[in-house]
């Protein structure tokens, strides 16, 4: 369900970050007018809208989707909390020319959502390797997180998982299949 930023869930998260003094980062599909976009808010502390990241792969549509169906433009940095950070979803940093432009802007941490419905075991057991290698070319510190969904009848389609990964390794995660809070210092 696409919802746009003045959507009554937003401002809901965004006062619970502002009653809880937490920042928050979320993936969502965003409405904005008679556009959609697959995109990322990050709200801080007080709750205020710190950054909207517009996913610029466009893998995330499909193919016959028509031109309300867009992407943005350009990776882009903002700070917090002493950090220059930038945003990246899913197929995004699967894409050459991506990875250069990320790389170029320097960032202290990507954060990292995806979507994915790999088996949990296999991911466990491999898949979440070549993840953390492909985030060690956009930045040293990348933070990611996998979607944890159920389709209409229960069954779980997207596994999760969590993960900070550093120089191309697994520094603390949260195992696919597994529901959990990832905590972190960077």
């Amino acid at each position: 369900i696409a919802v746009a930023l003045d959507d009554p869930n937003i401002i809901q998260i965004r006062e619970k970050a502002r009653e809880c003094g937490i920042g928050v980062s979320f993936g969502f599909i965003e409405k904005d007018e008679d556009t959609f976009y697959s995109a990322q808010l990050t709200v801080g502390r007080d709750g205020e809208v710190i950054d909207l990241y517009r996913r610029i792969s466009p893998g995330w549509k499909l193919p016959n989707a028509d031109h309300h169906y867009q992407e943005g433009d350009s990776f882009h940095t903002f700070p917090f909390m002493n950090k220059k950070i930038a945003v990246a979803l899913c197929g995004d940093l699967w894409h050459d020319e991506n990875i250069e432009s990320m790389r170029n802007l320097c960032p202290d941490v990507v954060f990292w959502s995806v979507y994915t419905d790999f088996n949990w075991e296999k991911w466990n057991a491999d898949i979440k390797h070549e993840y953390a290698a492909q985030a060690q070319k956009v930045c040293d510190r990348v933070l990611y997180v996998n979607a944890y969904c159920k389709d209409k009848e229960g069954k779980e389609i997207s596994r999760g998982g969590a993960a900070l990964f550093e120089n191309g390794l697994i520094i603390r995660e949260i195992p696919s299949g597994k529901e959990d809070i990832l905590i972190v210092e960077i």
